[in-house]
């Protein structure tokens, strides 16, 4: 089928797998975190302290999109929000001793997941695919 050599589509099926697959593995092992959970977590894990502005840019997400988000991860004690002392208006979200003690355990698991998918798939050929689907990415800015 012709459908099959659509790279639109297949970007979003393999895209949705792979969700799927992580949210899965997490969940398998205890952990009843999203993929949108987890993409918030990792920004979080690299710069605890972000605004919700600077979280809705680096995720490409809307604003009521990642406050949605908020709301779950704050409510399951993975994230807290917390004024901006320099801004009032402005709330800074911070991880929990909870998100900090599985920490390291969802990076076990999300490499296992990306080892799993990638399999017998040389890391050069990785490093292209990346690089092409950031200037496809980058074109429709």
């Amino acid at each position: 089928m012709q459908i099959q050599k659509n790279f639109g589509f297949l970007i979003n099926k393999t895209g949705l797998k792979i969700k799927l697959k992580i949210q899965r593995m997490f969940a398998d092992n205890g952990y009843p975190i999203t993929t949108e959970h987890w993409g918030l977590l990792q920004c979080l894990y690299e710069s605890d302290g972000l605004s919700q502005v600077e979280l809705s840019s680096i995720l490409e997400k809307d604003k009521p999109n990642i406050t949605r988000i908020l709301d779950v991860m704050e409510k399951n004690d993975l994230v807290v929000r917390r004024s901006d002392p320099g801004d009032r208006r402005k709330f800074l979200i911070f991880l929990t001793d909870k998100s900090m003690d599985i920490k390291d355990d969802l990076f076990r698991l999300s490499i296992k997941c990306r080892e799993d998918i990638t399999v017998g798939i040389p890391d050069s050929e990785l490093k292209l695919f990346i690089s092409m689907l950031n200037k496809m990415s980058k074109n429709m800015e």
